[in-house]
């Protein structure tokens, strides 16, 4: 198609504006009357705090850039903010506006941009059109097109060239181009015949902690399915999000927004294979994964994986795998393992592990937990590890530099107490037991032995216990230990005891201890047991012998 017959098709453009600083034409924010007192020298982010302190907005922008501590001179101004923070900052930052943040951005470049409609017979439209620097006049590849309220988007090819399909659309187009280092350029273009002059203007969020997330993203597990053309998209279009009722993806960059997607929060998401979105306000399932670069809420489950880029709060399902960069409230269950930064209430289940920094709630993981502070419960098959606990741990080995309610055999806690015990018992046992815990609950391990050539002489004890009654010299606790024999009596003989020890301390290290003991062992009859202690009842059942007794356990425990 020649330019003659275009022009005789379409009225090209009918506006062409140009925001080379978005404050031509300053929406409310920027347009505010501010009055400022001669301040002399004062760091740049007072300045900025206090205006904002004035407004109903807050400013953002990146430290290293605009460095919130360097030194300017403010003398008074009365005016519009727009004017004085062009002052303020110069003639080389953008000033842009978004719901809540007016954002500062250090852009020295300018795009130009053209563009014409097509239009097919199906009543499709094609704008296309190319991107050069205004200065240098260099074609400009890997810029983002969008029209933000139809939610569509597009990327610059290597001659700077763009095309972007509209569907059944009789309207006027706002085309945006924007650049990480350029400043954002937008063009207002008519069709000949308009129906339809009113656009539904989409509602947005900003989110300053975007660039954080969308970081940690591209760093993590989530880098292999976000294709170089999305995270360039991410970066040119930063923390500007828009809300949509639902979207529907094959695979991340296939889907019924395009590369937008990723700018877009939909109350609805399905993903046949998987989908890289904004966010969810609603429910998001997908056949294999879910990655959202802002936050979830309500639902969300795939079959194998979900990463969330900001925080969660409802219910997290997956096959395999959980992953809340920031924080997470609510339910998560995964096959394999559950990650969050924070967990700052509900439940989570995990076959294998769950891992957080902190944790409010209660993990329950087929192997293993892990948080750094744990103000609710953890319960693992193996180990449970954390650096403070205001709840309980239960688990084989329970690791912690502050736990009362560590309940496990093993128990390593750093302002607990561990002890090393030589004791005996009525059945003329030697046992060497580690006892280890925290203040209240404590775990034991140990072995047994007894001399001579009686059926039984080597035995393994395992128990927990309790500290009851705590004082500087005297003290009691509660124990139940599971004996089982070693040898060929592996099998056949146990004792389970229930014991009162009284305990004496001697001195920092050393204290004594002894108590009555309810003992039930069970052997094979045919082994003629010599039952010690006062034998309370006894009981033959499928040639098993069941007593149960009385007895005493004393002995002398190292502590450290």
């Amino acid at each position: 198609m020649n330019s003659t017959h275009r022009l005789s098709y379409f009225r090209l453009m009918i506006c062409l504006l140009q925001f080379c600083c978005s404050g031509l034409y300053a929406q409310s924010y920027l347009a505010q009357q501010v009055s400022v007192r001669n301040m002399g020298r004062i760091p740049v982010g007072t300045v900025l705090e206090k205006i904002a302190q004035n407004g109903n907005f807050n400013f953002a922008y990146n430290n290293r850039v605009i460095p919130a501590d360097s030194m300017v001179s403010v003398a008074g101004y009365n005016g519009t903010l727009y004017n004085f923070l062009s002052q303020l900052l110069g003639e080389d930052y953008e000033l842009k506006e978004v719901p809540g943040y007016i954002i500062l951005r250090h852009a020295l470049n300018r795009l130009s941009v053209v563009a014409y409609i097509e239009k097919d017979q199906s009543d499709q439209l094609m704008i296309k059109g190319h991107v050069s620097d205004v200065n240098t006049k260099k074609d400009l590849n890997q810029v983002s097109i969008y029209e933000k309220n139809l939610l569509i988007s597009a990327l610059t090819d290597e001659q700077g060239n763009f095309a972007v399909k509209i569907k059944n659309w009789s309207g006027s187009v706002v085309l945006t181009a924007s650049k990480d280092n350029y400043r954002d350029t937008s063009l207002h273009l008519l069709q000949t015949v308009v129906i339809n002059l009113k656009v539904k203007k989409k509602r947005y969020k900003y989110d300053p902690a975007e660039k954080d997330n969308r970081q940690k993203l591209e760093r993590g597990f989530s880098r292999f399915f976000i294709t170089s053309k999305q995270k360039i998209q991410d970066l040119n279009l930063g923390g500007l999000f828009a809300y949509s009722p639902y979207q529907v993806s094959l695979t991340p960059g296939l889907s019924s927004r395009g590369m937008y997607n990723s700018q877009v929060i939909d109350n609805l998401s399905l993903n046949l294979i998987g989908g890289y979105t904004a966010g969810v306000q609603g429910v998001e399932l997908a056949g294999v994964f879910n990655i959202d670069r802002n936050d979830v809420s309500f639902l969300q489950a795939a079959g194998a994986f979900n990463i969330t880029g900001g925080n969660l709060k409802g219910i997290q399902l997956a096959g395999v795998y959980n992953q809340v960069l920031n924080n997470a409230n609510g339910i998560q269950m995964a096959g394999a393992l559950n990650k969050t930064h924070n967990f700052s209430g509900g439940v989570q289940m995990a076959g294998l592990a769950n891992m957080s920094d902190s944790s409010k709630g209660f993990q329950l993981a087929g192997l293993f937990n892990q948080s750094k502070t744990v103000a609710g419960s953890q319960i693992a098959t193996l180990v449970n590890h954390a650096n403070k606990v205001k709840g309980f741990q239960f688990g084989l080995i329970n690791l912690a530099d502050s736990s009362d309610y560590s309940i496990g055999l093993i128990n390593l806690v750093k302002n607990g107490k561990k002890s090393l015990a030589l004791g005996s018992d009525e059945s003329f046992f030697t046992h060497l037991d580690f006892r280890s815990g925290g203040r209240i609950f404590y775990g034991l391990v140990g072995i047994a032995y007894k001399p001579g050539n009686g059926p039984v002489n080597k035995a393994l004890d395992l128990g927990l216990g309790a500290h009851v009654l705590r004082s500087r010299k005297f003290a009691g606790d509660a124990e139940y230990v599971a004996q089982s024999g070693l040898g060929h009596m592996q099998n056949t003989y146990q004792v389970y005891a229930m014991k009162l020890l009284a305990t004496y301390r001697i001195n920092y290290h050393f204290k004594l201890f002894a108590g009555p003991a309810l003992n039930l062992t069970s052997s094979n009859a045919d082994d003629k047991l010599n039952n010690s202690g006062w034998v309370l009842h006894q009981q033959f059942n499928n040639n098993k012998l069941n007593v149960l007794s009385v007895g005493i356990t004393y002995g002398v425990q190292y502590i450290w």
